[in-house]
């Protein structure tokens, strides 16, 4: 019998893990008419019927089962090999994709030590608020805002950073300080592409929405330079705003708020790359730069 074709194969594979054709198609991003296509195709092509549609979703038949499990090996090592393919093209190199804040403030500075100590390692930085398609190897490793949701990945907390309403000095003095939300809701506040102010009420449970009426930053980095020029109040996690507070350059402004848990940084991966003498090498060095930090702003709150 002649081989089916890899795409109607690929299809089945998805239906089989979600037993949904919709829910197939959103992991495809094609449409469900379309799934519906394949998964008939590759019936005729194997002359065998493979699911069967109830109201509630798509049953495999026990031929089904059996086909869905040897195409999900058969998958799993033609992704395997192409791993291996990527890692022998890839062999001493280390593409970093990161959030601009982290990169700038943390990454930026500290990154030649990394390749004193691994130089034999190639390392390309790429700033970006959107998460690389580790299936298409856009990046070896990410550091993103948040624990990643995608199945495929490794991945190991850095850091858990307080977030941080912050205003210049000079602000401050030809404004009233804010000493609550009401208050804060009428001053001029910074926005970034993240709508960052109303993710950071939905995180303390408060539904109702803020609309600012300062600038729109594109990120973190521009908000705080424009609060630091006077034109607002910025929000920012403390790990981004660090060289700022301390400086002098803002000022934190305490708004009380209902407790909520602090967001971590991630340091992510392809399980499939975890291992990789470079990853590894990188996840040891980063992980244990964010420790000794972590530690030294113990240290200073203590003493002071």
């Amino acid at each position: 019998m002649k081989l089916p074709p890899l795409l109607p194969l690929r299809v089945f594979e998805v239906v089989s893990r979600h037993t949904s054709i919709r829910s197939a198609a959103e992991e495809l991003c094609i449409d469900h008419t379309a799934v519906s296509r394949h998964l008939k195709s590759l019936q005729l092509a194997v002359q065998t019927q493979l699911v069967r549609t109830t109201r509630t979703g798509v049953v495999l038949t026990a031929a089904g089962e059996r086909y869905a499990a040897a195409v999900r090996r058969a998958l799993l090592e033609i992704n395997t090999a192409t791993s291996d393919l990527h890692r022998g093209h890839r062999a001493g190199s280390l593409s970093i994709w990161s959030r601009s804040g982290f990169a700038a403030h943390i990454l930026t500075p500290r990154l030649a030590d990394f390749q004193r100590l691994y130089p034999g390692v190639e390392v390309s930085l790429r700033p970006s608020e959107e998460d690389p398609d580790f299936s298409e190897n856009q990046a070896d490793v990410q550091i993103r805002f948040g624990i990643s949701p995608a199945s495929e990945v490794c991945q190991v907390e850095l850091c858990r950073p307080a977030i941080h309403v912050l205003a210049s000095p000079a602000w401050l003095e030809r404004n009233k300080r804010p000493r609550n939300l009401s208050e804060l809701r009428r001053c001029r506040l910074i926005q970034t592409e993240d709508d960052c102010w109303n993710a950071w009420l939905a995180d303390h449970g408060i539904e109702e929405r803020i609309e600012p009426s300062g600038p729109n930053a594109w990120n973190t980095y521009f908000a705080l330079e424009a609060a630091k020029a006077g034109q607002g109040i910025a929000l920012s996690n403390e790990l981004i705003a660090e060289p700022y507070i301390s400086q002098g350059q803002l000022k934190v402004i305490d708004i009380p708020l209902p407790a909520a848990p602090a967001k971590p940084y991630m340091l992510v991966a392809h399980r499939d790359l975890w291992g990789d003498p470079a990853v590894a090498a990188f996840r040891r060095w980063l992980t244990g730069l964010m420790a000794a930090r972590q530690a030294g702003v113990a240290v200073r709150q203590a003493a002071s």
